[in-house]
């Protein structure tokens, strides 16, 4: 009997791309549970999602909420729906999957499992194509566009910077099982699942991609591309930069310390060693701070994101 994969979508005032993402969604050649939770849309989403659940003939379940933040409203369904299936992928409103997005990732997933066993946590991930507003594929894809490199993923470095987009996230339930205190201080689902796979267990990046990813103004999550003219754009705004720049940078900190809390007891000494000094950067003056980071690594990826956090952490 073949596996179903559960796939958790949070959808927010979705309603100008959210069909194609269905659709896409429905044209999966493996089988699948879909969970909507709407977080508190203002505009037609809710109307649209249940008129393409009849049409498409959708298996699954619509929870409509209150708004809570993408964040929040991921975990919500990791909590209510994780454990039901024995894969789990997540899905954003507003992108179009190929046909073999779910097959592909399950097949690296259970090929894994074959040696691993079914009980070992494993994460699977990867790159995308990018597309526009209006669907215009662009040259480069996602890896290429942020110059990011998916084998980047020794703690030290994940601690500093996410590599997973939660778009292309399919997780094998033993990874939920992990979770039973849900974070407060989590930058986002995708980030906390990829340290706790990198922790507990196995990340599978994958150079092919089976997304069209789409950009425009109004994602409500999701990587900016950091090159010199996006910094030049952004330093005409210094204060704002700024002010985001380590907002950002203080999340991951406090991310690393609640993480240290609640999984303190499974930790090997040297993940606690790391963990423990991540989380005390906040607490240090700038110089006993940059003598830590270059001494436990705590590097980003690219020399222009380095130079940054030299000078703003």
């Amino acid at each position: 009997m073949t596996q179903k994969v559960s796939i958790l979508l949070s959808s927010y005032n979705g309603s100008k791309f959210i069909e194609e993402q269905l659709i896409s969604i429905k044209n999966q050649t493996y089988p699948f549970e879909l969970y909507i939770r709407d977080d508190g849309s203002t505009d037609n989403s809710v109307e649209l999602i249940k008129k393409l659940f009849i049409k498409l003939k959708l298996n699954g379940q619509i929870i409509l909420g209150k708004n809570i933040g993408a964040q929040e409203s991921f975990f919500y369904l990791i909590k209510k729906f994780g454990r039901k299936n024995n894969y789990i992928a997540f899905s954003d409103q507003d992108d179009i999957w190929e046909v073999d997005k779910l097959k592909s990732a399950v097949e690296k997933i259970k090929n894994k499992e074959e040696h691993l066993g079914a009980s070992h946590p494993i994460l699977y991930h990867s790159d995308l194509k990018i597309i526009s507003h209006d669907g215009v594929l662009q040259t480069k894809t996602f890896w290429q566009s942020v110059g990011l490199n998916p084998n980047y993923t020794k703690l030290n470095n994940l601690l500093c910077q996410p590599t997973v987009t939660g778009c292309t996230v399919v997780v094998n339930k033993s990874l939920l099982k992990l979770i039973e205190i849900y974070p407060k201080d989590s930058s986002m689902h995708d980030y906390w699942l990829s340290i706790l796979a990198k922790v507990f267990g196995t990340i599978i990046s994958d150079k092919k991609s089976y997304i069209n990813y789409r950009i425009h103004t109004d994602n409500a999550i999701g990587f900016k591309v950091i090159n010199l003219n996006r910094l030049i754009t952004l330093l005409n705004k210094p204060i704002l930069f700024i002010t985001n720049w380590k907002r950002n940078h203080m999340k991951r900190i406090l991310q690393a310390g609640e993480f240290l809390n609640i999984y303190s007891k499974s930790l090997s000494n040297n993940d606690i060693i790391l963990l423990t000094n991540f989380a005390n950067l906040k607490n240090l003056h700038y110089i006993k701070r940059i003598y830590f980071k270059f001494k436990f690594k705590f590097h980003q990826q690219g020399i222009l994101r380095n130079i940054i956090s030299f000078f703003l952490f």
